[in-house]
């Protein structure tokens, strides 16, 4: 017997067939396909992006955040600084056309203390968002370079603030050698003439309180009446308001001003859209 045979063109002509017949199946099958693929990735990217810009958003609000406790923390250490340069000033004006035996121990008690504490910056945000990789977006390239600067400056600061504490030890130990601390009433005595409010020494206010008073009493006098060591202690201490006074008429001014520089490249990139 003859087995039928199906000759390939043959096939190829009933594929044909079929295909004339049921086209419209076929290409609408491929369209759904096609626009089931693009929705897919279309919806994944809108996650992502909104993912992102919730991150984002978060990051920016946190930053924030910590940048405006930075200004507030080196506001009040600006502060304190400049009422540290100003006692400077007053211990050079007493001590000025004076004859140590002309000097109060008392009156100078007061202009030989002060500093300023070591800053405290709130860096996690600044580091999350490094590793997150966020700043490295196009479009954040002002914001990267603003925090960039302003994390370098404050390292900066960090170092000039452990310069000035060496200093602050070497004249804090030529006064030692100087001017005798020990009043029986030390303690009310330190707070009558600091005003944690306005941070500023007032001489006459201090000089009319009942614990100056009693500190009188003691009749405690200097410790050395060596001149040379008096002009080395003040000396020490102007070299000291030097560099007090570029930190806190230059440098911490300029701080602050990146620091809401970069505030306001956040609220207008992230915040207030």
């Amino acid at each position: 017997m003859k087995k039928n045979k199906i000759g390939i063109p043959q096939l190829w002509r009933g594929f044909i067939q079929h295909l004339k017949e049921d086209w419209y199946r076929y290409v609408f099958d491929t369209i759904v396909v096609i626009l089931g693929i693009m929705i897919a990735f279309y919806l994944d990217g809108w996650y992502e992006n909104t993912t992102r810009k919730s991150l984002t958003r978060s990051y920016a609000t946190s930053l924030i955040s910590d940048l405006q406790d930075d200004i507030a923390e080196v506001e009040q250490i600006r502060a304190e600084m400049l009422e540290y340069v100003a006692r400077i000033d007053s211990l050079a004006s007493y001590v000025r056309n004076r004859e140590i035996q002309g000097l109060s121990n008392l009156d100078l008690f007061p202009l030989l203390t002060g500093g300023n504490r070591p800053y405290s910056w709130t860096r996690v945000t600044i580091d999350e968002l490094k590793q997150s990789g966020v700043l490295r977006d196009q479009g954040n390239e002002q914001l990267s370079r603003g925090i960039a600067e302003y994390e370098a400056f404050t390292k900066h600061m960090e170092e000039d603030y452990r310069m000035d504490l060496m200093s602050r030890d070497r004249v804090s130990a030529l006064a030692d050698e100087i001017v005798n601390l020990n009043y029986s009433n030390f303690n009310i005595l330190a707070q009558s003439y600091w005003n944690p409010n306005s941070y500023h020494v007032s001489k006459d206010h201090f000089q009319q309180t009942e614990a100056y008073a009693i500190a009188e009493q003691d009749g405690l006098n200097l410790l050395s009446e060596d001149e040379t060591r008096l002009k080395q202690m003040v000396n020490s201490y102007l070299r000291l308001r030097f560099f007090l006074n570029i930190r806190a008429n230059i440098e911490l001014p300029k701080l602050i001003e990146q620091a809401e520089s970069i505030i306001e490249l956040l609220e207008n990139q992230y915040l207030n859209q």
